[in-house]
């Protein structure tokens, strides 16, 4: 028994899975993704259908994955008091330093020998929230020392502190690949509409 125990764990504990036959794997070919500029979806979506059991990415198959991004926005979700510089005193308005980066795709499955629409048209959300920076602000950006000239803080902060601009493009990975692995999950809940020849 306890042999038995110490494999089921062992088994378990190492993401021990067993084989499934290549017949239950589909063929998918994810071509340009329109609104992906830098290609950074495509890439997450390829490694996400590459470790999924029920697909397997083809450069060319039968059925053609077609993508779009509605779209790719910024919503303010943090806020702080804004200072004024000479006194400290808190300002009456606020500054955001917090932004949840929102990117909303439309998934369609096609296979390319019916012509014709498997799955979808589905809709599918991310989000990845980040921190930022006024970069409109002395205070945010530099740090001012008694009798020198003010440090620029962006240079010394490892990447803790960036302008929106900055952060929005530094969340990238993370938003791709949660929006990828979503629609990868999509496509598996609705594999059984696909009739493999």
């Amino acid at each position: 028994m306890r042999k038995l125990y110490f494999l089921l764990v062992l088994c378990l504990g190492c993401r021990y899975q067993f084989e499934t036959g290549s017949d239950d794997q589909i063929s998918i070919c994810v071509p340009y993704i329109k609104g992906d500029i830098q290609g950074q979806l495509n890439r997450a979506l390829i490694r996400e259908i590459s470790t999924c059991d029920g697909f397997n990415y083809c450069y060319d198959s039968s059925y053609l994955l077609h993508i779009t991004i509605l779209a790719d926005k910024d919503e303010p979700i943090g806020y702080r008091y804004d200072r004024n510089p000479s006194s400290q005193t808190l300002r009456k308005n606020i500054v955001s330093v917090e932004n949840r980066r929102l990117i909303t795709a439309e998934v369609e499955l096609i296979d390319k020998d019916a012509n014709c629409v498997v799955i979808g048209p589905f809709r599918v959300k991310a989000n990845a929230d980040f921190d930022c920076i006024n970069s409109d602000s002395l205070r945010d950006v530099a740090v001012v020392l008694p009798s020198q000239k003010p440090q620029r803080m962006i240079d010394f902060s490892l990447g803790q502190l960036d302008s929106v601009e900055g952060a929005h493009d530094d969340s990238a990975p993370v938003v791709y690949q949660a929006l990828a692995r979503k629609i990868v999950e999509g496509l598996l809940a609705q594999k059984w509409r696909i009739k493999e020849p």
